[in-house]
């Protein structure tokens, strides 16, 4: 797959977005806050894991008398607000991150929530007329990335994403070493990030580890990977079909290449590795212990003096909100980022699906294709889910989040809507009188949003289910179901409403 693509660039290039980057390097934030060394007044909003680091490194920076200090934080847990305040003597204590946007007593915000909340925070902090530094990935989505720099931009406001390993000093030096030309021509480069986790719920790897190794590739390449070829299984996490293993190699306009693998299954101590091959030396960067190795005519071991990434990412934060100037970690880094996350999994259903058939379907956004399915011609919304050995033919329309059970067969003319469960060995059909030979008349048949259907159901054609039904295990469905209501048999009759 090509992501960028000349014709394509000169569109960008001409889009309300590419005139934006274009003139980046003109813009300023507020010429009021460029001159004003005062005190720089941030809110965290997220006290988890992370959070609780960051917090940290605001309060350590504040002692060290740089002129900022966290005077508010936000998260639904109270022990986490209590953390905050008897921790580091946060002074006002939010549970709505809307309510805390709105406190007047705040220049900026660091969100470190859950990805999925990222783009509705920030969004709502730019328009609220605040600085973000939004961890990574930026948003879940490149539409959504886009959307929060066209509002940044017109609100002149700082947009950082937390592409931390822009400020590792083992990494930085590497970019120096590539730039200088103490490696010669760059051939391959090779990423590994792996280390032994517990299966994750709410996301695959790619959005959660891949996007430190693209941004790293474009820090010290000053480019972005021209074609990808991305292989990725869910390992460890059949249950929730999230891909636990992924690898994948890029390509560069001048013929280098990199190769990455991202990995909660491995084993052993964590990595964090880059090597990188070139005509007259190679390097190898140990980023988690920020070292540098350098591989020519002898071996060198580069002094590096190792940094606190996340405070000088803070740092940067804060002087960019003084200055006006454009962050090492922007908020188009970010997005481009996210772009690439997005077409990387694009190419997954088709490389997960082993042993199916996908011929000329539609599939929405994060929805999931089990092994041994055919689909033909049919379109599938965005966050739904196929099992495996079902069967859908062509003109079938399935909304989004829509849950489809193994064994299921869903022939030309149905519908179903958004919110829909449709249980294992369930079976639709579309033809009174089918015959193996002569004319084929299709009746259609509609599953409304929020149904449900059990186990082996039978539904004969030119039946609605109606929203938010239940069709019994084993039913047979003759007649329309009312919406709101159970019904269970040979054939199926109604039993009682649904509340």
């Amino acid at each position: 797959m090509v992501f960028w693509k000349k014709d394509e660039e000169e569109e960008f290039k001409n889009s309300a977005i590419g005139l934006i980057v274009k003139n980046m390097d003109l813009m300023k934030v507020d010429e009021s806050r460029i001159k004003m060394q005062e005190e720089v007044k941030v809110g965290v909003i997220g006290v988890g894991y992370w959070g609780k680091k960051v917090l940290r490194e605001y309060h350590d920076l504040s002692n060290e008398t740089f002129n900022v200090k966290v005077v508010a934080v936000c998260d639904p847990v109270q022990e986490n607000l209590m953390y905050a305040k008897e921790k580091f003597n946060v002074p006002n204590l939010f549970n709505n991150f809307k309510e805390m946007l709105r406190f007047n007593g705040l220049d900026a915000v660091h969100i470190a929530t859950p990805n999925d909340t990222h783009f509705e925070i920030a969004k709502y902090a730019l328009e609220n007329g605040k600085h973000i530094l939004i961890e990574k990935p930026m948003t879940k989505s490149s539409e959504e990335a886009y959307k929060l720099l066209e509002i940044g931009t017109r609100q002149k406001k700082v947009i950082q994403v937390g592409h931390i390993f822009r400020f590792n000093n083992a990494i930085s030096e590497l970019k120096r070493l590539i730039q200088n030309g103490a490696l010669g021509k760059i051939f391959v480069g090779k990423l590994e990030w792996t280390d032994k986790y517990e299966p994750k719920t709410e996301m695959n790897i790619l959005f959660d580890l891949l996007p430190h190794p693209f941004d790293i590739l474009n820090y010290i390449f000053n480019e972005w990977p021209s074609d990808i070829f991305v292989r990725a299984e869910p390992y460890m996490s059949r249950k929730n079909g999230l891909e636990d293993w992924a690898f994948l190699v890029a390509d560069f306009p001048d013929g280098k290449k990199a190769t990455i693998e991202v990995s909660w299954i491995t084993p052993g101590r964590k990595k964090r590795m880059i090597s990188i091959e070139g005509s007259n030396a190679s390097a190898v960067v140990d980023a988690l212990n920020q070292k540098v190795t350098l591989y020519g005519d002898q071996t060198q071991e580069i002094a590096i003096t190792p940094n606190n990434t996340i405070k000088d990412e803070i740092i940067h934060f804060i002087d960019r909100i003084r200055t006006g100037e454009i962050s090492y970690n922007s908020g188009y880094v970010g997005a481009k980022t996210v772009e690439l996350l997005e077409k990387s999994q694009k190419t997954l259903p088709e490389a997960k699906s082993k042993f199916s058939v996908l011929n000329d379907v539609e599939i929405g956004k994060d929805s999931k294709i089990f092994d041994h399915v055919n689909l033909y011609k049919c379109k599938i919304g965005e966050n739904s889910k196929v099992e495996s050995f079902t069967h859908i033919e062509g003109d079938v329309v399935i909304g989004n989040n829509v849950k489809i059970k193994s064994g299921v067969f869903i022939p030309s003319g149905v519908t179903i809507e958004d919110n829909v469960f449709i249980g294992p060995g369930v079976k639709f059909t579309n033809d009174k009188y089918p015959r193996s030979q002569g004319e084929w008349r299709v009746i259609r048949t509609i599953v409304k949003k929020g149904a449900s259907i059990g186990a082996g159901a039978i539904i004969l054609p030119g039946i609605t289910i109606g929203e938010g039904s239940m069709v019994g295990a084993g039913s047979v469905v003759t007649k329309d179901v009312p919406p709101f209501t159970l019904v269970v048999g040979n054939p199926a009759q109604i039993v009682r409403k649904i509340d």
